[in-house]
């Protein structure tokens, strides 16, 4: 046995009685070499922490051997485990675990760990390679030793290429990084000398792969630290200097994303200390209307003045929903809605006071002013729409409280200029109005004949311009989800809406919009088959080739069928009629399995497509008016 040829005391006799001051290879035995060459069995990998640990200390005393040490681990550890038995995958497990965890090897192993998860046959499958690295410290022990390999570059990218590949295998190693620090560790020593940036896209991968991981929330905690913030500035600036390759803006993306997590977080130290530092009194200071403008101490610049109002409000945007209780202490929607209501006059004939507030200065119409009132109208509809979007019930309560609706509703006169920034307002408006009225049926009564009218209005425009590039694709989404969210619910509203057409602009819209939007155009109708206005209206409803509702609705039937690849025979009849949902997928599937608690694909897919909402419709419209349309 292994043992009885290469015995520890041997080992240590025979290194601690060897001598020589050249440092050379052959002051070491040739045969303690060559038997560590040949070690290959689960079964000696105790023996060989033993002399591992003994060397180790020898090398304390005689540090001419570290380097001929490490090279020999590391041509021991490209030497694939062997097992004798079967049964030495359970017997040596442990064995294994405590070579794997060896702190003596935490500086050497990491050039070799990429071998264990290489594809190449070895004896011992792939699954039991990672269950050993899982049950061990060895991820632990690498992320601990990043710090002392930041001045020596080169081992510092395998270690971190090392890093990545383990949490990438697996979750529980991801886990196992994190309990050691990782995220906070990556991200503090992701910067240094490495011009092609390898260290720095190694870092970030592991960063992200950490943050998709089960611990998500402790590595958003471990990066909460103002050194971590100031480590991703440079690592941002670092990449800026790069050449806009794909790979650089992949990289560029993700320390955006980290950098949005952190700011999110509000227990950042980031986020105490602008709270400490009283930031949002300063920002809503610069938000107040012209008129209310306090005097400045110093003669500013109009423009500086315009663009630092404009800087305040886009900051505003961002910190607004993370600090929502001191934005709310401040009167926040109080300032914003003041400024909206300046910047919806008729026009604006003065801007911002000049010199000490007493002098004013006639609002001009120039290159540098003439459209700055609706920049600050856009950015203030923008900090709205983010606060609004929280769902949280005090801040639209309040909006709601100071008639933020009908305010809203008199915006949209802007809505008739063909601009993406225009666009973008009137889908902003949308959707903040959107949020206020879902829950609230007293909100709905508000929202009004006015409120209908702008969304007849922007029905009416169609999907013409659906893919136009302006923003009208999202200006019809919102104004669909204005109808659902503002109008089904209300009979005031339901029937304002009817008596303008509303349904047969439905109708319109679901036969000419894309595939993207009947899912929600159809649950519209759905709901508003339950006023018993709706069904003549759409079954009169008529396009300009003279096609009706119900035939709409069976050619939408035959598309989705089409596309979901439903088995029907030669003369169009279902193929098997015990299973009418039947779809060629699901038929390539039905072999599989899944968890007993997870719905089955036949399920999800009948949840995700149309067809059982165009049934229930048809079915509503009535099957005597659908049978005479196919005929």
């Amino acid at each position: 046995s292994f043992s009885a040829k290469f015995r520890v005391t041997d080992c240590f006799a025979a290194v601690s009685g060897s001598s020589g001051s050249s440092g050379s290879s052959s002051s070491v035995p040739g045969w303690i070499w060559d038997k560590l060459r040949y070690v290959q069995h689960l079964r000696e990998l105790a023996d060989i922490v033993q002399i591992i640990d003994i060397c180790a200390e020898k090398v304390i005393e005689r540090p001419k051997y570290a380097s001929f040490l490490c090279e020999r681990l590391c041509f021991l550890l490209r030497i694939p485990f062997l097992k004798e038995k079967v049964s030495d995958d359970l017997i040596y497990a442990q064995d294994a675990i405590n070579f794997l965890s060896s702190s003596r090897l935490m500086l050497i192993i990491f050039p070799c760990v990429v071998l264990l998860f290489c594809s190449d046959s070895q004896t011992i499958s792939p699954v039991y390679r990672l269950q050993l690295v899982e049950r061990s410290d060895l991820p632990k022990l690498l992320v601990e030793s990043v710090a002392a390999l930041q001045n020596q570059p080169f081992m510092k990218l395998q270690l971190m290429e090392t890093l990545q590949l383990l949490c990438s295998s697996s979750d529980l190693n991801c886990r196992s990084m994190l309990d050691a620090g990782a995220a906070q560790i990556v991200c503090l020593h992701m910067n240094g000398g490495d011009p092609p940036g390898r260290v720095l896209s190694s870092s970030s991968e592991i960063l992200w792969t950490l943050l998709d991981s089960s611990g998500r929330d402790d590595a958003v905690a471990q990066l909460c630290s103002l050194d971590c913030v100031v480590s991703l500035k440079e690592a941002f600036s670092s990449v800026l200097a790069l050449t806009s390759q794909g790979f650089d803006l992949q990289l560029r993306n993700y320390l955006l994303v980290f950098t949005s997590l952190i700011a999110e977080n509000p227990n950042c130290p980031l986020v105490t200390c602008i709270l400490e530092e009283l930031v949002m009194v300063s920002l809503l200071r610069f938000v107040n209307p012209p008129e209310k403008q306090p005097p400045s101490p110093q003669r500013a610049i109009l423009s500086q003045q315009e663009e630092l109002q404009l800087q305040a409000l886009e900051t505003l945007v961002s910190i607004a929903p993370v600090m929502l209780q001191d934005y709310m202490s401040c009167q926040g929607n109080t300032q914003l809605l003041l400024l909206l209501d300046w910047c919806c006059g008729t026009q604006p004939k003065y801007f911002f006071s000049h010199g000490l507030g007493t002098e004013t200065v006639p609002y001009k119409s120039g290159p540098g002013n003439g459209n700055r009132w609706k920049q600050q109208m856009q950015r203030c509809i923008r900090v709205l729409r983010a606060v609004t979007s929280l769902g949280e019930q005090s801040v639209n309560q309040d909006l709601s409280d100071q008639g933020a609706i009908h305010q809203l509703l008199g915006n949209t006169r802007f809505s008739r200029t063909k601009m993406a920034a225009v666009n973008e307002m009137m889908s902003n408006i949308q959707l903040i109005l959107s949020a206020l009225c879902e829950t609230d049926l007293h909100r709905k009564e508000l929202f009004g004949s006015e409120g209908v009218e702008m969304v007849v209005h922007f029905l009416k425009k169609g999907a013409k311009n659906f893919y136009s590039g302006l923003g009208y694709n999202k200006l019809l989404i919102s104004t669909i989800d204005c109808v659902w969210s503002c109008i089904i619910g209300c009979s005031i509203t339901e029937n304002e809406f009817l008596w303008k057409d509303g349904a047969g602009l439905l109708m319109d819209l679901l036969h000419s919009s894309p595939r993207c939007v009947h899912s929600i155009i159809l649950s519209i109708l759905l709901d508003l088959c339950n006023n018993p206005n709706t069904r003549p209206l759409v079954l009169g409803w008529r396009d300009a080739d003279g096609l009706t509702a119900p035939g709409v609705l069976l050619q939408l039937w035959r598309e989705e069928e089409e596309e979901l690849g439903v088995l029907r025979d030669k003369n169009g009849g279902i193929v098997d009629p015990e299973k009418p949902l039947l779809t060629r997928f699901q038929d390539e599937i039905c072999n599989l399995t899944f968890p007993a608690n997870a719905p089955s694909a036949a399920v999800l897919e009948t949840m995700e497509n149309l067809r059982g909402k165009i049934y229930l419709l048809l079915s509503n419209l009535g099957e005597r008016e659908t049978s005479k349309t196919e005929k």
